[in-house]
């Protein structure tokens, strides 16, 4: 390794460790020359440093801010930088004995002039790019490698300190607070789910009680890059938050269905359950089978955050490409409600 990574490169606890401004002229130039690409959570650069391919991020809260400036002042927006800091090398250390196919994403540094948290840019394709294009069958082997990337990190991240009646409730009250938005949103939907979730999330208080772990709230498709040596590496922490086993499953899982998200070829209802097995298989073994309904309770729960997420952006004026937006309310609905009839099935 170059030799002005060298002090930045190590494994502390702290993000400040990692502070550095060795890449502050190549953002600054970057951002000067408006070379930089608009994502709904972030701003994105990157550049060559020393031989390297640097990838450079720029949190935002505000999915529909574009003042790049002004998001790097802000100080909600230096806090997820932080959180994700903090992320990042925790897992650099985590994965550092973890088998060769399971990578994350290296921390080279944080510039705090600009709020920039700065990765070595991981050689290989998306996940969710190869998955649009690729039969499932030519994929199996990176989704068996994601099955066993999070079930090494829930082996070396146990919440032990749960309460488990406490983290119950907080479960329940979530699913409380989806259903109360629904009510309002869909109401023939919320009669149904209505009828079944309370009376499904009190005959298994002690299963739920006892998925209490420690997660990773971006963990899903889109922030997996693969490599042709069979390699799966982890992008986008977010945050590590103390979370149900079943949400970082149940999460992915749910990405894997909307694949096709955004297109007009999502009303066909392309079958990715050999995909979905695989993972599943992947991460339990052969018992997988054995939690399909506590899963589709979780698929459920994220398909309904997924839709609350969507309706804000679509009254915030964000539409999808290639749809009109008069089409894009009824798309929307059409979908989720199609994902959440099909996991309902499970449990009924």
């Amino acid at each position: 390794m170059s030799t002005a990574f060298s002090k930045i490169n190590t494994t502390k606890s702290s993000h400040n460790t990692f502070a550095t401004n060795i890449f502050d002229e190549d953002v600054i130039q970057n951002i000067r020359n408006n070379n930089f690409k608009i994502r709904y959570w972030s701003y994105i650069i990157i550049f060559k440093k020393h031989g390297y391919t640097c990838y450079a991020k720029i949190p935002k809260c505000h999915s529909m801010s574009s003042d790049i400036l002004h998001d790097i002042s802000d100080e909600e927006n230096q806090l997820i930088a932080s959180n994700e800091i903090d992320c990042l090398i925790e897992l650099n250390e985590m994965f550092g004995d973890a088998p060769s196919e399971l990578r994350v994403v290296e921390l080279l540094g944080y510039s705090q002039k600009f709020n920039c948290i700065i990765t070595k840019e991981f050689e290989g394709e998306s996940l969710y790019d190869k998955s649009t294009k690729e039969s499932p069958e030519y994929l199996g082997n990176y989704y068996s490698a994601v099955g066993k990337w999070l079930n090494y990190f829930h082996g070396c991240k146990i919440a032990n300190d749960c309460d488990k009646i406490i983290f119950y409730n907080d479960e329940r009250a979530l699913f409380e607070n989806l259903l109360e938005w629904l009510s309002m949103y869909c109401e023939d939907l919320y009669l149904t789910l209505n009828k079944i979730l309370p009376q499904f999330l009190s005959q298994n208080k002690q299963q739920i009680g006892d998925l209490c772990v420690y997660t990773l709230s971006g963990f899903e498709l889109r922030n997996f890059l693969i490599n042709n040596d069979g390699s799966v590496c982890f992008l986008d922490p977010t945050e590590i938050v103390r979370g149900s086993q079943m949400d970082d499953i149940a999460r992915f899982v749910v990405s894997i269905d909307m694949i096709p998200w955004g297109h007009l070829d999502a009303y066909i209802g392309k079958d990715y359950n050999n995909l979905k097995e695989t993972f599943l298989m992947s991460y339990f073994g052969n018992e997988y089978e054995s939690i399909n309904k506590i899963l589709a309770l979780y698929a459920i729960k994220w398909l309904l955050i997924r839709w609350r997420e969507t309706c804000s952006l679509l009254d915030g004026g964000k539409v999808f490409k290639l749809i009109r937006p008069v089409v894009a309310k009824y798309y929307s609905d059409y979908l989720f409600k199609r994902w959440i009839r099909m996991y309902l099935s499970e449990l009924i």
